[in-house]
């Protein structure tokens, strides 16, 4: 090999080296964006009040239910994919919290997935999807709603009206998210 040519190959290995050198630091930095931060109060929104979209999603069982049949229930529909991080960091403790509520009141957790396929989910919950894990069953539902990123939660009232908007990963275990969901339960079906 020339001496010019061995010049010509160090300089590529050298930039190729640099090239990944900046994707790792890109990765990194994306990455630690994605974490939980330590928030003060909580990521909410308060929606004008409208209706919600018109929902009808599938459970792991091929049972079809729609957000219209728990009208006259508060509904916190939540998008998720088990290809997100902060969405698997985040739905044990939303799972926990919606059981506790749904035996307090009357609430109920829809935690849409947008995974591909009902193997996958059941190879993330190893054979055990819970009941309040669904699928839509109309594709890209969850742009209806205005999600872009995941994860993304709304909450409906008991009048199907969408009232609330949780954008990315909560810790729903914070007193004040929760005190937000249990005001709302609290309400009377006046809005109807």
């Amino acid at each position: 090999m020339t001496r010019g040519r061995a010049m010509a190959v160090a300089r590529t290995v050298a930039v190729l080296v640099a090239l990944q050198a900046l994707a790792i630091g890109l990765y990194v930095a994306v990455d630690r964006g994605r974490r939980p931060s330590k928030r003060v109060g909580v990521q909410a929104r308060a929606l004008t009040s409208r209706p919600a979209p018109a929902l009808e999603v599938e459970h792991a069982g091929g049972a079809v239910a729609t957000l219209a049949a728990l009208r006259g229930r508060v509904v916190l529909v939540h998008f998720w994919a088990t290809w997100c991080p902060p969405c698997r960091r985040e739905l044990p403790t939303l799972l926990a919290v919606a059981a506790e509520l749904r035996r307090a009141g009357d609430f109920d957790l829809l935690a849409v997935s947008v995974d591909d396929d009902w193997p996958a989910l059941a190879a993330y919950f190893h054979g055990e999807i819970p009941a309040a894990i669904v699928r839509a069953r109309v594709e890209g539902i969850h742009l209806q709603y205005g999600a872009s990123t995941l994860p993304d939660s709304y909450l409906v009232d008991r009048a199907g009206n969408l009232v609330q908007r949780f954008s990315g990963e909560q810790d729903w275990r914070d007193p004040a998210l929760r005190a937000v969901l249990e005001d709302l339960l609290r309400e009377p079906e006046r809005r109807r």
